[in-house]
């Protein structure tokens, strides 16, 4: 079992120039890696925490309020900034902190202790575009403002410890890394060295930059930027590899093999920082509540003033708060929505014209059915029920397949995304893979057992060729011709402002299937499946359509077996690149950090894909 991990130092895109991830990215990839916490620690700043702070409480996630801030004079010596986290353990933590990080900026070039704005003639050119300095926080300052703060230091000098530990009460850890460079073991022997001195503890961190590897040259350019310099120049100022990324308490228990205290040591810190941000709330004095519309005027931007007379502007007739402008934009838009319904129908209405003559032949479905197979499939309905399966595959969803040509030979397993409720994505995957892949191969996708239980969906889908998701049902599959289709996100539907986003994959069970059966794994990524049902009974469709956040914990709408009816949705099944697992052999079945290694890139590759099909589409309908 892997200990316990929550990152404790992380950066997203808001420290400007440095990381290179969105706080939602970070927080949606820490609950899919399993972090117990994670703590976002901007540079110099709180800014991204309010974005990571909604995504977290959407998602589950514990988030840790935090900031990395540039002490002087903590380490004796000229070159004497030194990053410094802080962590607010509490309220009065969080306070300390805002007050910390506004110390800083009015130490900086701009304005306050450290210098104003420039004024007179030439007062616009004489203003820098950025900083010469960064803000700083001199260590006296710090040292006053302890209380609630628990501080990370990631250096080694024991001077500095020292300082810290007294000045923090023991609320102050060593932060270590390992991030596979020149001495990464000589600085972790020197951290153990004084933390031992000191009777100070080690907390590993991972000092991220990045939600997922493939951000890294993303993050190099950014630096670039900073630094003044092209990539080819930049040398060693870049970082030497893609290391400082999320990562799982799987992979971290693997690296730190050495030390699994330090991982454990990180988690209990988390546990803390009990301070979150739905504690702070609107405390600010409000104006006095008019006693009647006689006693206010309105201003130019449509407020009111208390005590004031009334003006030609101001009369009992209620009068409308549009303005001109707000009317041609409402307008607009009103006529840009019924553009695209228009193109919508043309493009579908003849389409429906040729498909509906071949409905006639849905005379066949009253055929005779043929005997059923070991999982309940009856083979001759896919072509019994073509006529209805093509229009709806053709013209009703207008399914459009790419990268078929890439499908291997042999034992495959295709991993897709699941919009959840009735598996319409399983049926599409099925025909576009007997449609699409080279040879026209069979496919049977694996679904969960409480949707074949399901009055008529279940029995349908069970003739339709869906299979029990059982790991004995899917090895039973690999053994004979046809591929394997699982969903690993199960049944349930994601909230609506989640859809596309995947969701956890389990423990990884059609990875292990796939190592046992040497078989090759190809992401899928659906994109059309998510719209396809009404959405009115997805929690957060309310809140998302309504731009309310405050219903996003309403609960949908239940439409009965309205919901059941498929919307004209446009689908795009993109197959990805094969993975292929028999060098790997099956023992690695039984070899748990590599089957989490196998599920975490299958994963990372198929929310890629789903994010570049979601981009690329036009129109949900078109």
């Amino acid at each position: 079992m892997a200990p316990r991990y929550a990152e404790l130092r992380c950066k997203s895109n808001f420290s400007f120039l440095a990381g290179a991830s969105h706080p939602e990215e970070l927080v949606d990839r820490a609950v899919d890696l399993g972090l117990s916490a994670l703590a976002l620690c901007d540079r110099n700043g709180l800014y991204g925490v309010v974005r990571a702070h909604a995504q977290a409480r959407k998602r589950g996630l514990p988030l840790l309020v935090g900031v990395e801030l540039s002490v002087t004079d903590l380490v004796p010596g000229p070159a004497a900034d030194v990053p410094l986290l802080l962590l607010a353990q509490d309220r009065e933590g969080y306070a300390g902190l805002c007050r910390l990080v506004s110390e800083a900026h009015r130490g900086s070039p701009w304005g306050g202790a450290g210098g104003s704005f420039p004024e007179g003639p030439g007062a616009q050119e004489a203003v820098p575009l950025r900083r010469e300095e960064p803000p700083s926080l001199p260590w006296h300052l710090l040292a006053e403002r302890t209380q609630g703060l628990f501080a990370l230091y990631p250096g080694t000098d024991g001077s500095a410890a020292a300082r810290l530990r007294e000045a923090f009460a023991g609320r102050a850890a060593l932060a270590v890394s390992r991030h596979h460079v020149a001495g990464d073991d000589a600085r972790l022997a020197a951290a153990r060295s004084v933390g031992k001195r000191l009777g100070i503890r080690l907390a590993v961190v991972n000092d991220v930059h990045t939600h997922e590897r493939r951000r890294q040259p993303l993050q190099d350019v950014l630096t670039c930027v900073r630094l003044g310099t092209a990539v080819a120049q930049a040398g060693r100022r870049l970082f030497p590899n893609a290391e400082r990324t999320l990562k799982g308490p799987e992979e971290m228990a693997l690296l730190w093999a050495d030390f699994p205290e330090g991982l454990e040591t990180a988690a209990a810190i988390a546990d803390t920082c009990r301070f979150r941000m739905e504690e702070i709330r609107g405390e600010h004095p409000l104006p006095p509540v008019l006693a009647s519309a006689a006693e206010a005027r309105p201003t130019s931007l449509g407020s009111t003033m208390p005590g004031a007379a009334p003006t030609a502007t101001s009369t009992a007739t209620p009068t409308s708060t549009a303005t001109p402008t707000s009317t041609a934009t409402e307008t607009a838009t009103s006529v840009g929505r019924t553009e695209e319904l228009q193109e919508t129908l043309g493009l579908l209405l003849p389409a429906l014209r040729a498909r509906l003559a071949g409905l006639s032949r849905l005379w066949r479905l009253g055929e005779p059915a043929a005997p059923l197979d070991a999982h309940g499939m009856d083979p001759s309905l896919l072509d019994r029920a073509a006529a209805l399966l093509d229009f709806l595959y053709l013209t009703w969803w207008r399914v459009e397949v790419k990268g078929a040509a890439r499908l291997p030979p042999g034992p495959v397993v295709v991993v897709a995304n699941g919009a959840g409720g009735i598996p319409w994505d399983a049926l599409v995957l099925r025909l576009a893979y007997r449609r699409e892949s080279p040879g026209h191969r069979d496919l049977r996708p694996l679904v969960d057992a409480s949707v074949l239980r399901r009055p008529l969906v279940g029995t349908a889908a069970r003739r339709l060729g869906a299979v029990e998701a059982t790991p004995e049902n899917a090895r039973a599959v690999l053994r004979g011709e046809a591929a394997l289709g699982v969903f690993p996100e199960g049944p349930a539907p994601h909230p609506w402002p989640q859809r596309y986003r995947i969701g956890a994959f389990g423990r990884g069970g059609f990875a292990k299937v796939a190592l046992r059966a040497g078989a090759a794994i190809v992401p899928c990524a659906i994109v059309g499946s998510e719209e396809a049902s009404p959405p009115l009974d997805r929690p957060g469709f309310l809140a998302d359509a309504l731009r309310l956040p405050l219903l996003a914990s309403v609960p949908g709408v239940p439409l009965g077996p309205l919901g059941g009816l498929p919307l004209p949705s446009r689908w795009t099944l993109a197959f990805g690149e094969p993975i292929a697992t028999a060098a790997l052999g099956p023992d690695a079945a039984a070899d748990a950090p590599a089957v989490t290694r196998l599920t975490a890139e299958v994963r990372e590759r198929l929310q890629a894909l789903l994010d570049e099909g979601v981009a690329a589409r036009r129109s949900v309908f078109l």
